[in-house]
């Protein structure tokens, strides 16, 4: 179920690397490989406010747990999940987007489904990636708390050390110089932690991106054409 889920937001590319799939939402309206994460907020039922800009590339680790957790909440019956389906076979066909937005809507009313439950069921599913992002956001702090906080705590206490050694310049210089050479080993280890966690950090709001923009686009589309 989430191969089949993941085709609908993502393209596995050579290399292991991964984009949107446009090809199911805004085929004939946008430039390929590229998508937007913005949506209106202006009329009642759409989104509040946009998804987070932060650049990134999507990896799929975090496009892999974002979509397992879309999953796990996967609502019963038809919603936006199996309307995005819906318009991924129509994509394949000889049409414009609007009639594919209306042609895959078509087929969803024969199921009782109507706009407000779609819309909210869209809602649903960005409510369960925001609350992925809730929780990636305490995880990234506390990680950032172990991984720096204490070196910068350590890196302190070297410059007092290196400062009161100074002042027994010929006595201590072998050790001035082994705390000197410490110091600039616990920068490099900070440096380090920093730009582990500014890359896991760009990761997951790159896979953010790549779905919760198709999600909002299509919210866009279902409020503009239906």
């Amino acid at each position: 179920m989430l191969k089949k889920l993941k085709s609908l937001f993502v393209i596995e590319e050579a290399g292991g690397n991964i984009s949107a799939n446009t090809e199911t939402a805004d085929k004939n309206t946008a430039p390929s490989g590229k998508s937007s994460a913005t949506i209106n907020s202006s009329s009642s039922g759409k989104a509040k406010k946009s998804s987070p800009v932060v650049k990134g590339a999507p990896q799929e680790k975090f496009v892999n747990i974002l979509l397992e957790a879309v999953e796990k909440n996967n609502l019963e019956g038809f919603d936006y999940l199996e309307y995005k389906q819906s318009l991924q076979s129509l994509s394949k066909m000889n049409m414009d987007e609007t009639t594919q937005y209306k042609s895959a809507f078509a087929m969803a009313s024969t199921m009782g489904v109507s706009k407000e439950k779609l819309v909210k069921s869209v809602h649903h599913y960005l409510s369960v990636l925001k609350n992925e992002e809730t929780k990636f956001n305490q995880a990234l702090t506390s990680q950032i708390n172990h991984k720096v906080g204490q070196r910068k705590e350590g890196l302190k206490s070297l410059k007092d050390n290196i400062k009161n050694k100074e002042s027994q310049i010929n006595k201590l210089q072998k050790q001035i110089e082994s705390h000197k050479n410490d110091l600039e080993k616990v920068k490099a280890e900070i440096e380090n932690a920093q730009s582990k966690v500014e890359g896991t950090k760009s990761g997951f709001y790159g896979s953010y991106k790549v779905v919760a923009s198709q999600m909002e686009k299509d919210l866009k589309k279902i409020n503009e054409y239906l």
